[in-house]
C-alpha cells in the first residue's frame, strides 16, 4: 500500500516537473546601448524583455558595471509635453513582452565609470524577483545608425 502511495506521489511530481517551461523565465533580446550625446554623461539603452513564464515577474533594477546608475524611464505625455518618469520597478505579465523604445520605456544610464563609446563593450544586468538575474553584453552603438538618433 505504501509503494503504491509513493508511486502514485513520484509521478504527481514528475508531472509536474515535466510541464515546466523549458528555458530561462526571463529572456533580453533586441539590446541597444547609444552613445552619449556630445557633452553629456548619459546614455540611453533600448531593449525587449520577455515573460516566457505562468508567473508575473518584477523588475527591482537595473545595474552596469559600465555606469554609476542605471534607472528605468518611460516617456509620458502631460499637458502635450513629453516627460520623463522614473520607474522603481517593472512588472511583466505572463507570456508577455516588454518594449523599452524611444518614446516609451527607456534606460537612461549615467555616470561612467569608463569609457562609453560606438564599438566598446557594455553589460546590462536585469534584477527580477528579488533574486533573479540576467545578464547580458554588447557593444555600444553609435547615433548615427539608429533610426532616432535625437535621443
Amino acid at each position: 500500500m505504501i509503494s503504491r502511495i509513493l508511486f502514485a506521489l513520484s509521478l504527481c511530481v514528475l508531472g509536474v516537473a515535466c510541464s515546466t517551461p523549458e528555458g530561462p523565465p526571463l529572456t533580453i533580446s533586441k539590446v541597444v546601448v547609444l552613445e552619449a550625446l556630445p557633452g553629456t554623461k548619459m546614455s540611453v539603452g533600448y531593449l525587449t524583455l520577455d515573460n516566457n513564464s505562468d508567473q508575473p515577474i518584477s523588475i527591482d533594477r537595473v545595474t552596469s558595471p559600465q555606469f554609476a546608475s542605471v534607472e528605468m524611464h518611460e516617456t509620458v505625455i502631460e499637458d502635450d509635453v513629453a516627460r520623463m518618469a522614473s520607474l522603481t520597478s517593472l512588472v511583466i505579465e505572463p507570456r508577455t513582452s516588454v518594449l523599452f523604445e524611444t518614446g516609451g520605456k527607456h534606460l537612461m544610464m549615467s555616470g561612467p565609470l569608463n569609457q562609453v563609446a560606438a564599438g566598446l563593450p557594455v553589460t546590462i544586468e536585469i534584477h527580477y524577483d528579488a533574486n533573479g538575474l540576467l545578464i547580458v553584453a554588447t557593444a555600444v552603438s553609435s547615433r548615427k545608425n539608429f533610426p532616432d538618433s535625437s535621443r
